[in-house]
């Protein structure tokens, strides 16, 4: 004899037919994810204090962790608790609460609207002093 729940069979197989529908449209999802939105591999360098995303398309996103918001302060043991999610497509810092896009890391976007013209700001001191010294 069969045991069905409480909510019947015919229940049970509407369920399961949302359940296979979804996961269908979470697949065709993942594959239609461009190469430079999706990583493969995510680590921190502590020697060099930077990330190295390396993308499906195999490009390398190498990243100095003074410019990631909110990651810039963060411990070299802190930043190492760095893992990919989402199908790939996000890196997240659990120990931090933090989270950012693949596709925006491969794009240069580093934080909000304030973090970047601040890291703007700062690359453009940082190549006037380089070119002082050179002069």
């Amino acid at each position: 004899m069969t045991t069905w729940s409480i909510f019947g069979r015919r229940h049970m197989v509407k369920l399961a037919d949302e359940i296979e529908a979804q996961t269908d449209i979470a697949m065709a999802t993942a594959r239609d994810f461009d190469d430079d939105e999706v990583a493969t591999s995510v680590r921190y360098v502590a020697s060099d204090d930077l990330f190295v995303i390396v993308l499906k398309s195999g490009r390398r996103v190498v990243i100095p962790k003074e410019d990631l918001q909110d990651i810039a302060d963060a411990s070299p043991g802190d930043a190492a608790q760095v893992e990919l999610v989402a199908m790939n497509s996000a890196l997240t810092w659990d120990t931090l609460d933090v989270d950012f896009g693949v596709k925006g890391l491969a794009n240069g976007l580093y934080g909000n609207e304030r973090w970047m013209k601040q890291l703007d700001e700062r690359r453009r001191r940082n190549a006037a002093a380089a070119l002082k010294r050179t002069a």
